[in-house]
C-alpha cells in the first residue's frame, strides 16, 4: 500500500508569518490618504521592506503592496494583521476581494478561515470581518471584473508538491511548490510564502511580493511554497 503523501503543515507555513505577526507595532486607527504604490502594473514591482501602517480600525495594521488610492481604494494589495477581539465595519466590494489567511483564524458572518485557507469574495458582495484570536492575511481588494460571481473557500495547503490550481479561469491562482517546473508567463505576480524563489534575475525569501508584466520565469529553491497569480494584468 502506498503511503499517502504528505501536505504542507500549517505549523511549518506560520513560523515566519507568526513572527511576523507578533513583533508588530501597535497602531493608533487612522484613515489612509490617497497615494500610489506600485500602481504602474506594466512595471515590474518588489516588496520586501515590512512596513506597518494603521487602518480605520482599532487594532488592525497594514503592510502595503500595491495601492491605488485611500480608503475607498481603486486597487490595492496588502498584509492585513488583525489583533484578538478586532473588527472591521461592514463593507461591500465593489470589484471583489481575495485572500490568504496566513496565520491564525480570520472571520466573518459566513464562517471561520484558518491559516491555509483562500477565500474570493465576488463583486457586490459585503461582509463583516473579524477576528478573535488574531490573524495575518494576505488581501486583494478591487481586481476582479464585474461578471465573476464565483465565491470559493478553499484549503490551500492540500497539495504537496507540484502547482495546486485555487481558482483557473481568466487568470490562474494557484500554489507552486518548488518540484513544479519553472514557470513561464506574460504577468505574473506572487507572494514567497516559504523559502526563496529567483524572478526576474532576483532572489526573493518568504515574506517578499513582486509582480511583472513581461515574459519571465519564476524557479523555487527545494522547499519552497510561492502563492502565485497570473494571466490577470490588464
Amino acid at each position: 500500500m502506498s503511503k499517502p503523501r504528505p501536505t504542507h503543515s500549517i505549523e511549518s507555513l506560520n513560523v515566519y508569518w507568526r513572527e511576523l505577526y507578533q513583533n508588530r507595532p501597535m497602531l493608533a486607527a487612522e484613515n489612509l490618504p490617497g497615494l500610489e504604490l506600485n500602481a504602474a502594473l506594466n512595471k515590474p514591482a518588489f516588496v520586501r521592506e515590512k512596513n506597518w501602517v494603521p487602518s480605520p480600525a482599532s487594532g488592525v495594521q497594514r503592510i502595503l503592496l500595491e495601492r491605488q488610492g485611500g480608503e475607498l481604494t481603486k486597487r490595492a494589495t496588502s498584509l492585513v494583521a488583525y489583533q484578538a477581539n478586532s473588527r472591521f465595519n461592514a463593507h461591500t466590494h465593489p470589484l471583489g476581494e481575495e485572500f490568504l489567511v496566513l496565520a491564525g483564524v480570520f472571520s466573518d458572518e459566513y464562517g471561520d478561515y484558518p491559516a491555509g485557507t483562500y477565500v474570493r469574495n465576488p463583486p457586490a458582495s459585503s461582509h463583516s470581518p473579524f477576528t478573535k484570536q488574531g490573524c495575518l492575511i494576505l488581501v486583494k481588494l478591487q481586481q476582479m471584473p464585474v461578471d465573476d460571481c464565483q465565491r470559493i473557500v478553499t484549503n490551500a495547503l492540500q497539495q504537496a508538491s507540484g502547482e495546486q490550481m485555487l481558482f483557473n479561469d481568466y487568470e490562474k491562482v494557484s500554489m507552486l511548490t518548488s518540484s513544479h517546473e519553472p514557470v513561464h508567463s506574460q504577468t505574473q505576480e506572487g507572494l514567497v510564502l516559504q523559502g526563496s524563489a529567483q524572478v526576474a534575475g532576483q532572489t526573493l525569501q518568504v515574506g517578499d511580493w513582486f509582480r511583472y508584466s513581461n515574459e519571465q520565469a519564476i524557479t523555487l529553491a527545494p522547499n519552497s511554497l510561492v502563492f502565485s497569480k497570473r494571466e490577470h494584468l490588464s
